[in-house]
């Protein structure tokens, strides 16, 4: 039952907001459910709650970004791969274990443009932000989690903290760690055939070596914001940095033509193995649509590009494929031919 106490909670600048003491009283006086129901219809009057970012975020952000050392990131330590049994192969490079420290630099400079576009995607076993932004039924499941998490307040950015810990928010790519492996790398042209969000591509433009990158992704709808990103970052380089080309292909990366790039790239980045844990879209292009098994996926997806490249790439002695989920190489793992636990 809808409660008329939270007709206060309406039309509130800049956002809705319910400080501790007035929501520890809501708690101690009204019924759960009805709270629940009431704070779901009340909140889904107000735009989602995504992290409020200015364009001047975002290009101090990218400048940041683009002033980011190799090793304030990347740094030497042992570290664990997920799968309990291990990988038949070594996790080392050039004989030694790396990992990425944590650091949210770059992520506003990426974010500001694909943040709505990410929230706007369902995730296979829970819906997304914006899915659960217009179901009633959805809000009133989310409202419980003020409870279940004992959250002191409502407010924004505690709604934000609730939508990721209960429901699927796309994952964000750290820009900073693609830019600090193109500086590693050397890597000069890039091919990048399950661009994402466009995180990588703003680590491309803030790279210091990096001149040229393919992008794919069958998603159409993400097309638009890659240009806006690549025109925003194309604006804010000076005459210093290297002069960028960039290339986006609306299709299936395992349908693409890939003979007039012989001998061209030498970095690779994909972001397996998500087969259907994020569906992007409904459209016949997209991975969980086609495929209906991982197995059938891995092949078809995966593999088939893959070996449709790796004669034509001109991956070398300090050539590189990097996995987004382990963060380590995919050079072995090619060579297996096989979508281990990676």
């Amino acid at each position: 039952m809808y409660l008329e106490y939270f007709n206060k909670f309406k039309n509130q600048e800049p956002y809705l907001s319910i400080d501790e003491k007035e929501w520890t009283h809501i708690k101690d006086t009204f019924d759960k459910e009805d709270v629940k129901e009431s704070l779901a219809i009340i909140a889904m009057d107000y735009p989602m709650p995504t992290a409020e970012i200015e364009e001047e975020h975002c290009r101090k952000d990218f400048n940041k970004l683009k002033g980011t050392w190799v090793y304030d990131i990347l740094k030497e330590g042992e570290w664990f791969g997920r799968s309990e049994d291990g990988y038949d192969w070594s996790l080392d490079y050039e004989g030694k274990q790396w990992y990425f420290a944590r650091n949210n630099i770059g992520n506003k400079a990426s974010n500001y443009f694909q943040q709505e576009n990410r929230w706007s995607v369902d995730g296979s076993v829970s819906p997304g932000p914006q899915r659960t932004w217009e179901s009633e039924k959805f809000m009133t499941s989310l409202m419980g989690s003020a409870y279940s998490l004992k959250l002191p307040k409502i407010n924004r950015n505690v709604l934000r903290t609730m939508i990721g810990l209960r429901k699927y928010i796309c994952a964000q790519f750290k820009p900073n760690v693609s830019k600090v492996l193109y500086d590693k790398l050397q890597s000069k042209n890039v091919l990048d055939f399950s661009m994402g969000w466009g995180d990588r591509l703003a680590g491309f433009y803030a790279s210091e070596t990096s001149e040229y990158y393919v992008g794919i992704d069958p998603r159409k709808e993400n097309h638009p914001i890659y240009n806006e990103q690549s025109e925003f970052y194309d604006t804010h380089r000076t005459m210093f940095e290297p002069k960028k080309k960039v290339e986006f292909i609306c299709s299936p990366a395992e349908e693409v033509d890939f003979t007039r790039y012989t001998d061209t790239f030498d970095t690779v980045f994909t972001s397996p193995p998500y087969f259907n844990v994020e569906r992007y879209s409904y459209d016949d292009t997209q991975s969980w649509v086609k495929y209906k098994e991982i197995d059938e996926w891995n092949e078809n997806f995966l593999q088939k590009t893959l070996k449709k490249n790796f004669g034509r790439l001109n991956l070398q002695k300090h050539s590189t494929m990097v996995c987004q989920q382990t963060k380590t190489t995919l050079w072995h793992y090619y060579l297996e031919i096989q979508c281990k636990s990676c």
